[in-house]
């Protein structure tokens, strides 16, 4: 029933799930998303619906744009016994994006989204200056990426060769990443003696 990839580690099984009414539709398409952008490992999220169940248990107009597989197996032994299986698959929920170099055609995308966090870059440099950046000057050492679906820009991140390290470290905490500093097998081997746990467990 079901079949041979809804394994454990890359599937989630739903055996019961309810909600207010009054967020019944749209709760359940922001708890996938939110599952799948939180949990890399799943490739589909499963909801069982047993027998006896309304057929209609899924009215959620949230997944009425979605492909949603749903799959009934009957028993032999039992004609009146169905169980639903309804499939959500990551890539309807959270799409597969492609990471390229910006180039100047993604201006337009771009001053979109950085708009959205501060207005006021298109107010002090004009509507195209994303696009200057990327054509005026290659050399520098700031590159634009973007993460690109359906040829279109959706994020965008603005990267820089001369980073103080230090400053970052003191702003935010970066010990698990080692500082966002290649980590040499020494001190790889004193963060690892530096764990509590290991005194505690051996």
């Amino acid at each position: 029933m079901f079949q041979k990839y809804f394994l454990s580690r890359n599937t989630l099984f739903i055996h019961f799930m309810c909600c207010a009414e009054a967020v019944d539709d749209f709760f359940l398409d922001e708890a996938l998303v939110s599952v799948f952008e939180h949990d890399a490992y799943l490739h589909q999220v499963v909801l069982l619906v047993p027998p006896q169940c309304p057929e209609d248990v899924l009215h959620c107009a949230g997944l009425k744009r979605r492909n949603v597989y749903k799959y009934c197996a009957k028993r032999i032994d039992d004609i009146d016994s169905c169980h639903y299986l309804y499939t959500f698959t990551r890539l309807e929920f959270c799409p597969k994006l492609k990471m390229r170099r910006a180039v100047e055609e993604d201006n337009d995308d771009i001053v979109e989204i950085l708009d959205k966090k501060c207005p006021r870059l298109k107010d002090l440099y004009g509507h195209y200056y994303v696009s200057k950046l990327i054509g005026r000057h290659p050399e520098s050492n700031r590159k634009i990426i973007v993460a690109d679906h359906q040829d279109r820009a959706v994020g965008v991140m603005c990267l820089n060769s001369d980073i103080n390290y230090e400053k970052l470290d003191a702003t935010y905490d970066l010990g698990p990443l080692y500082g966002l500093k290649r980590a040499t097998p020494l001190e790889k081997e004193e963060c690892k003696r530096a764990n509590p746990l290991l005194k505690t467990f051996g």
